[in-house]
């Protein structure tokens, strides 16, 4: 029998860029003119994002794993992110603790144990 692979879609940033990705160049520049403008940068992150990396990583992955765990709805979470005060541009990538991390861990063993069960 082949194993069951079962694929976790990764969860968008939320950024302050057009993408809501870590984009080093678009944070910079932002960075250089709130510093002009006598602004210090925000590193907290935005509420909501396009969920497209997740989209894209979906379809890839979809042909070749029987369980997919797809997270929707995570790209509206940014005010659960570790946000500012982490690195030059704020902890954008990953969830505060306890928080959403908790529930998806919840919703992996429930997939492992329905795909151990058939």
């Amino acid at each position: 029998k082949r194993p069951t692979i079962i694929h976790m879609v990764t969860w968008s940033p939320h950024f302050k860029t057009k993408s809501g990705d870590y984009d080093t160049k678009e944070l910079e520049a932002q960075s250089r003119k709130k510093i002009l403008g006598g602004h210090q940068l925000s590193t907290g992150c935005v509420t909501k994002v396009k969920n497209l990396s997740q989209n894209s990583e979906l379809i890839s992955v979809r042909p070749y794993n029987r369980s997919v765990l797809w997270l929707d709805g995570t790209n509206s979470l940014g005010k659960a992110k570790v946000g500012g005060s982490v690195g030059a541009y704020g902890d954008c990538q990953h969830f505060c603790m306890p928080g959403p991390t908790d529930e998806i861990a919840r919703a992996l063993e429930w997939l492992t144990i329905q795909t151990i069960a058939s």
